[in-house]
């Protein structure tokens, strides 16, 4: 092998060490995106069912007529809000109600899971 040879060898060597360098800082990336996302699925479907979970009590421990409740379960804070059940604005029943139920994180802004739904009122 000649001078010129060898130094072109050892170029080559540092061109496929930055290329294997780029694909595994490549797949990092991918992978630790991947755990954040399965995380916050995980997060996500653990809020929706605190907030299916209060939704049930709805009725039976919390009163099915307009007003709010709170709570704390676990990490999240949950807040039912029941309001008279109004479409397009109008009043359509007394007895309906409609339950929503908000779960977010303790202390955050923002909910991670809403539902709504429309009960049957406890007022006569």
């Amino acid at each position: 092998m000649s001078r010129g040879e060898s130094g072109s060898a050892l170029i080559e060597a540092l061109v496929a060490a930055a290329i294997v360098m780029v694909s595994l800082s490549t797949m990092y990336q991918a992978l630790m995106d991947g755990a954040v996302r399965a995380r916050q699925g995980a997060d996500r479907a653990m809020a929706l069912l605190v907030a299916q979970s209060e939704l049930a009590t709805v009725g039976s421990v919390i009163p099915a007529q307009p007003g709010q409740a709170t709570g704390i379960e676990g990490p999240y804070e949950w807040e039912i809000a029941i309001e008279p059940f109004e479409p397009d604005g109008r009043p359509l029943d007394r007895s309906l109600v409609e339950v929503t139920a908000r779960v977010g994180y303790s202390g955050a802004a923002g909910a991670l899971v809403t539902l709504h739904t429309v009960r049957l009122s406890n007022v006569q």
